[in-house]
């Protein structure tokens, strides 16, 4: 019988998000989020195989998030709606750092096969 499992899928892919952007995709690591969740390298490895894996379950989690946010913006007809809507997802971006992060995450996506069919 399988152990329990002592954090959910959700609860460290939440927690990978927050060391990738703290780190960013050259420095992200498993032991660095086993560290962040509070689990051993070895179940992150159990769960995900490695890291690629991690990611790419990471960047599903991403595109599902981002599509539900954009979904969720009222868009009114013509180029006030147009503007409007630019306005919403510019604020979403957060800050500058996140931005850079983003930037780094978008190449990362592109070296990645698994990761590049999810960003286009």
């Amino acid at each position: 019988m399988p152990r329990p499992k002592l954090k959910s899928d959700d609860e460290v892919l939440e927690a990978a998000t927050v060391v990738l952007k703290r780190c960013g995709p050259i420095e992200f690591t498993l032991s660095g989020v086993a560290k962040e969740v509070g689990l051993s390298r070895a179940a992150l490895i159990q769960r995900f195989t490695n890291r690629d894996t991690l990611l790419v379950r990471m960047m599903e989690r991403g595109v599902e998030q981002v599509r539900h946010y954009l979904n969720a913006i009222p868009i009114g007809a013509g180029p006030q709606g147009l503007w409007e809507f630019l306005q919403v997802l510019v604020r979403s971006m957060n800050t500058r750092n996140d931005f850079s992060v983003n930037y780094l995450i978008s190449w990362y996506e592109l070296q990645v096969p698994e990761l590049r069919t999810l960003a286009i």
